[in-house]
């Protein structure tokens, strides 16, 4: 999958429609598994018109709490994007698309990705 795909903001889109209210766990959840590689990747913005406002104050709630050092600032009531390092965006993202694959809720394009992603191809 490629960042900033229509495929990742149809997943997010799914994703903030399934779970709602616990879209924040859901991530908190990606949060705990992430194992971070050594060495520093590429920074990306996550965008609300990728996201979406509810995926991103999610997002930034969840960071802020497992993951302070990456939250980044305070920009109030006002939220349009999310600074992320790539591997960490990336991990997210398949986490949320492994989790509505298993929860019924993935579309056939998520799950063809999932395994195209998964087989390596």
């Amino acid at each position: 999958m490629e960042l900033d795909s229509a495929l990742e903001v149809s997943i997010w889109t799914a994703a903030g429609r399934t779970y709602r209210s616990n879209l924040q766990s859901v991530i908190e959840q990606a949060l705990v598994e992430y194992k971070r590689q050594p060495g520093l990747d590429d920074l990306t913005r996550l965008h609300a018109s990728t996201a979406g406002q509810d995926g991103l104050i999610a997002l930034r709630t969840a960071l802020s709490k497992r993951m302070p050092e990456t939250s980044g600032c305070d920009r109030g009531n006002y939220l349009n994007y999310q600074e992320l390092r790539r591997r960490l965006r990336w991990h997210i993202v398949q986490h949320l698309q492994q989790r509505m694959i298993k929860d019924g809720s993935a579309t056939p394009a998520m799950r063809d990705d999932y395994l195209s992603t998964d087989l390596g191809l």
